[in-house]
């Protein structure tokens, strides 16, 4: 599989005013040696943009960050507000194009809590327990998840929606609210929902 780096930031002032600001930079990480594909949006719930950049391998990106003009030539800094930017490196276990294509992707950012391990995580998730893609239609399959790079401890969960009020929808069905607890005791998380466009 690919490595994935998901990037967020609070934008810009400038960008605020002019979404558009940022295509020269778009055409440029979509043209850059190495990246498969660049996804782009801005999370519903928080004035937050999102970057789905998919890697052909984690040394493809450092390539490009070891440039001496790193990072003033991808030309994003114009559009990076208060906050700087956040970026992790994930490497997802199943197939994650079905999620960042759907009309809403769900985007879980997952810690464990102290004395929880990966694989009890994993197998949670993937196998029994809070395994929400047993509850899913088809087309909201499958449900992914991968560790980052950066942080064993640190996850990235995703999933396809038609939208974010049917994804709340769902959820709160009462044979599905138990399984979301087991996350919750597990771990803690950070749920948003991102319109990405494939540029």
């Amino acid at each position: 599989m690919p490595i994935v780096e998901i990037t967020w930031w609070a934008p810009s002032k400038a960008f605020e005013a002019d979404k558009s600001i940022i295509n020269p930079a778009l055409d440029f990480l979509k043209n850059t040696d190495g990246c498969n594909a660049v996804y782009s949006g801005f999370a519903e719930e928080e004035n937050t943009y999102f970057l789905f950049l998919v890697w052909e391998t984690l040394q493809h990106h450092q390539k490009l960050m070891a440039h001496p003009e790193y990072p003033q030539v991808t030309g994003l800094v114009p559009t990076i507000g208060e906050g700087g930017i956040k970026m992790y490196h994930v490497d997802f276990i199943r197939d994650f194009i079905p999620a960042v294509s759907a009309p809403s992707t769900e985007i879980l950012e997952i810690a464990l809590k102290e004395g929880r391990s990966k694989e009890e995580l994993f197998r949670i998730i993937t196998e029994n327990g809070v395994n929400i893609e047993k509850f899913l239609p088809a087309e909201h399959r499958p449900v992914t998840l991968g560790t980052t790079l950066e942080d064993s401890n640190k996850f990235f969960g995703s999933i396809g929606w038609k939208s974010a009020a049917f994804h709340q929808e769902v959820v709160q069905q009462p044979h599905i609210l138990p399984e979301i607890e087991k996350l919750k005791e597990m771990t803690i998380y950070k749920l948003l929902h991102v319109n990405f466009v494939k540029r």
